[in-house]
């Protein structure tokens, strides 16, 4: 239940997934338990670790068994920025039990992108009485359609990558009440033993109809951005609709973020100038600086050379 409450505070935001681990229970899922596995165990008590449940671990990282603190962890991941996009269409035709999803990978940034990509399938409203007094179970994992390990996919920097998955429904599955998920995982475990969710996404099963087409690119903003070498200054103009929001990034040679610009326009056009200077004010040196300028739903980005 703390699951759902969860994901009914944040809708759009969360994609959940219950592994049910156990195979004595109708929900158990043997992939579900083999991906458990992979993750260190997290319980420690009388000098060993164990694996236990309930646990949650938040895009990727050890949450603990405490229901009450669930919240708050998704509350700090979701201030976080996610530079990188996923969306998600496909096809399907109800009571064929076949169908495929077309899962976009976009990298706006000006590094490329290492990761594994996985693919799930969860169904909705299961009835059974869990030990935890739980009667109905939601997001409960029916399987990995990437297989537990996942695929490995490199996203260029300033692109996109498409993925392409079939997918069967089983016949004791409810087609309504199944939903697919794609998430892009670190292919590395970090020295905390997390392994971070850089970005996800969801869509009902029931959505996919008709032809799968990829989804439709952003719309390109027409941007001038110079003088191109810049020794001092650059200044970055275009022209959008008043009250449109923008924001205005810089990465460095090698890929780090080192300036942002953000705001409003309320003339129509967005006019900002960089001074050469990173997020501590200290003048950056030369090199291939990359930059990406969104406003409303457009989106531009090239390139700079800094000089001395």
């Amino acid at each position: 239940m703390a699951v759902d409450q969860i994901e009914a505070n944040y809708p759009g935001q969360v994609a959940a997934i219950e592994w049910h681990t156990n195979s004595g229970y109708p929900g158990y899922c043997a992939d579900a338990r083999t991906r458990w596995y992979t993750y260190p165990p997290p319980y420690y008590v009388g000098g060993n670790w164990y694996y236990a449940t309930p646990w949650a671990w938040i895009d990727g990282k050890n949450r603990g068994y405490q229901y009450s603190g669930w919240d708050n962890w998704v509350q700090q991941r979701l201030a976080e920025p996610a530079e990188l996009g996923v969306a998600l269409a496909g096809n399907y035709t109800p009571g064929a039990g076949t169908g495929e999803l077309t899962v976009e990978l976009v990298n706006p940034t000006a590094e490329e992108v290492t990761a594994n990509l996985y693919v799930v399938i969860t169904e909705d409203s299961l009835h059974y009485s869990a030990p935890n007094g739980d009667q109905w179970h939601n997001h409960v994992l029916r399987g990995y359609l990437t297989g537990v390990n996942g695929t490995g996919v490199t996203i260029p920097a300033l692109g996109a990558d498409t993925f392409v998955q079939p997918f069967t429904i089983e016949s004791n599955w409810i087609e309504d009440h199944c939903n697919l998920i794609a998430l892009l995982q670190e292919p590395t475990q970090q020295p905390d033993s997390s392994r971070p969710v850089l970005q996800g996404g969801t869509i009902p099963l029931l959505t996919l109809t008709g032809a799968a087409e990829p989804p439709a690119p952003r719309p390109s903003l027409e941007v001038s951005a110079g003088p191109n070498p810049v020794s001092s200054r650059a200044g970055f103009r275009c022209a959008v609709e008043p009250g449109t929001r923008y924001r205005l990034e810089l990465f460095s040679p090698d890929g780090r973020l080192v300036r942002r610009f953000a705001g409003m326009s309320r003339t129509g056009t967005v006019e900002l100038e960089w001074d050469r200077t990173g997020l501590d004010g200290d003048r950056l040196s030369r090199g291939v600086y990359a930059w990406r300028l969104s406003a409303g739903d457009g989106l531009a980005a090239g390139k700079l050379v800094v000089t001395d």
